[in-house]
């Protein structure tokens, strides 16, 4: 399971949900669910909607 998934099942938001925040569609969502966040542009985005740290999204990172 990929950082974004956890945090916003954490959120407990749906994807469509989150997918309006961002004024995306939903499989934008689920691709970056399934891929993983590696871009911190990216990162800052979706941690804007998701009210996160940005650093906590990204992929490759040891944030234990």
């Amino acid at each position: 399971m990929t950082k974004l998934k956890e945090i916003r099942l954490i959120k407990k938001m749906k994807q469509i949900d989150l997918a309006r925040i961002l004024n995306v569609k939903p499989s934008t969502v689920n691709i970056a669910e399934t891929k993983g966040i590696y871009d911190t542009r990216m990162a800052v985005k979706y941690a804007k909607a998701l009210k996160c740290n940005p650093l906590f999204l990204l992929e490759g990172l040891d944030n234990n």
